[in-house]
């Protein structure tokens, strides 16, 4: 008598809950726009409706993994970015541990090192200088500022940090562009 063959059933795989897919969607029409991709243009080239993917960029449907992996080659951005906001460490004779694990002052030091021998090879890496808070824009003029708040911010004795300016709590700008009084 031959043995009865039991065929196991995979378990399905969780659905992921709508929060987590209207990010993912956002990240996908962010880096659709990023790279220039109207959405009609980027369904045909993912040969699919503008419909499903307008539905996968606002969290209505959920995307198939095969079809994140064509996200992902077609607008050159890895899974980790597109489903945990997060990039993967991009060199692969450094170690991250070791940097990470880096006092502050050295990872500066280090940070202001890549930058300089970065511009000295004519390649452009710093980070672009946020144009928009909260879909807001930033005026140049309040750009220009924020370095100095900071800096002004982080100088702060320490018998001095109450959370207030000038011994009275700093009131709400109503917009942006408005600075709260200081006395």
């Amino acid at each position: 008598m031959q043995a009865a063959t039991h065929h196991r059933r995979m378990a399905a795989a969780p659905a992921w809950t709508p929060d987590i897919q209207k990010a993912i969607g956002a990240r996908i029409r962010d880096a659709r726009n990023a790279k220039g991709f109207s959405l009609r243009s980027f369904a045909q080239r993912m040969e699919l409706s503008h419909g499903t993917l307008g539905h996968w960029e606002t969290g209505t449907n959920e995307i198939p993994l095969e079809k994140l992996w064509k996200v992902c080659l077609l607008l050159g951005v890895s899974a980790d970015k597109l489903l945990f906001d997060v990039e993967r460490w991009p060199f692969d004779k450094v170690s991250y541990d070791k940097v990470s694990d880096l006092e502050s002052a050295d990872r500066h030091r280090l940070e202001g090192a890549l930058l300089s021998t970065a511009t000295d090879l004519g390649i452009d890496i710093r980070k672009a200088e946020p144009t928009a808070i909260g879909g807001a824009q930033i005026s140049p003029a309040d750009r220009d500022l924020a370095p100095a708040v900071l800096t002004s911010l982080s100088t702060v004795p320490p018998e001095r940090s109450t959370g207030k300016i000038g011994g009275k709590a700093p009131t709400a700008p109503s917009a942006l562009g408005k600075r709260p009084r200081i006395a």
